[in-house]
């Protein structure tokens, strides 16, 4: 007897597709639309429903007397194209929306993009003395979790958790992936998966989720069980990062004609995305044209245009790696330098900084770095999603 069971994101899909096939006639319809349209992206992963939700907000704008809901989610669009300087103007456009908790947490997420931590923690920190909900325990969590505090990132996420409603359960599974990513990215593939299957039983066919589970299986050594969830999830999701994805375990596979065509589709989608004047592909880009499909001087002016938009210690190892694999080590050990000024503990940036200095004649230095990677996580080496 064939199922006839409905997954949770469906249902919640069926939903919002009901509200939005309703006609909006004045500027409170279009507001409701547009965020419907931002939760209907946030399920499917959809940059087109971003896009349909963008214009309609800038709709409502136009004719909305109350606008800090509207600066709200518009704030969350340009953070979600990378747009950062708008994130800056959209507080500066409404001061109630400045003032408020979800205000102040949008101002310490640009401090984070920026690599000012210090200011980012002080933002996240005041923002829980206003308002102690979940989102804002994720964001703490989220930066005590980069600077190597797991424990206590791990510690704050179960607070978030517990936080939600049995009506929330689509955000609880999201918390439940940062919990397993923390330990994933420790090497902890035991303690990743217990989190991620809490994540699957809690919201069943959300994308999130099995994009971490298949990452997760590669990472134990099932490819098979991997290369099947990123060929159903690039068909379902059609986002370019999946399809690099795909490709890039392709080639691990040695399936070299899927991984051409799979690759292919991930470059022309990230370029046409720059082509159309968005931003937010530059940092894949830039790890794409490095290492992928290399052509190091185009990834080190995507880098660069990455950097410029946010300087953090990923933008600047995403450049000094480019520099780098274009035979220009010595330039990108300044910069590698400085991204390890910052107090982040990530076995990535390690190793790559590791591997720049090295190869710079900075040998002792680089032997460091090396082993501090392995030693944050003992499993680097295995397959991991560039995100």
């Amino acid at each position: 007897m064939v199922s006839s069971a409905v997954s949770d994101l469906d249902a919640d899909l069926a939903r919002i597709d009901a509200d939005l096939r309703e006609p909006a006639r004045d500027p409170a319809g279009l507001a409701l639309h547009a965020g419907r349209l931002y939760q209907r992206a946030a399920l499917t992963g959809s940059s087109t429903d971003l896009l349909k939700a963008e214009a309609l907000v800038e709709r409502a704008l136009a004719v909305a007397l109350e606008r800090s809901d509207l600066y709200l989610l518009k704030a969350n669009l340009d953070f979600a194209f990378h747009r950062l300087a708008d994130v800056r103007a959209d507080l500066e456009a409404s001061p109630a929306l400045r003032a408020s908790p979800d205000g102040r947490a949008l101002a310490a997420d640009l401090a984070f993009q920026e690599g000012r931590f210090p200011d980012a923690r002080r933002g996240y920190e005041e923002t829980l003395i206003a308002d102690r909900a979940w989102e804002h325990l994720c964001r703490l969590a989220h930066l005590e979790g980069v600077l190597g505090e797991t424990a206590r990132a791990d510690a704050l996420y179960e607070e978030a958790g517990e936080a939600l409603t049995a009506k929330e359960m689509r955000a609880f599974a999201w918390v439940e992936i940062q919990r397993g990513l923390l330990h994933l990215k420790r090497g902890r593939l035991d303690r990743a998966r217990a989190h991620y299957a809490r994540a699957e039983a809690a919201y069943t066919g959300y994308w999130i989720v099995d994009d971490h589970m298949a990452e997760l299986l590669a990472a134990e050594g099932d490819v098979e069980g991997a290369l099947r969830a990123y060929r159903a999830l690039a068909r379902r999701v059609d986002r370019p990062e999946m399809w690099q994805t795909l490709g890039e375990l392709c080639t691990f596979a040695g399936i070299d004609d899927e991984a051409e065509l799979a690759l292919t589709r991930a470059r022309d989608a990230y370029l046409a995305s720059v082509g159309r004047g968005e931003v937010r592909y530059y940092h894949h880009l830039a790890d794409f044209l490095a290492d992928v499909r290399p052509d190091p001087e185009q990834a080190v002016i995507f880098a660069a245009k990455d950097l410029e938009l946010r300087e953090n210690p990923w933008t600047l190892t995403a450049l000094a790696w480019a520099l780098h694999r274009a035979g220009r080590s010595v330039e990108g050990a300044t910069l590698a330098r400085k991204a390890l000024e910052s107090d982040v503990v990530d076995a990535h940036l390690f190793h790559r900084a590791g591997t720049i200095l090295a190869a710079a004649g900075f040998r002792d230095r680089a032997v460091e770095l090396l082993a501090r990677a392995r030693d944050w996580n003992p499993r680097l080496g295995a397959f991991h999603v560039h995100r």
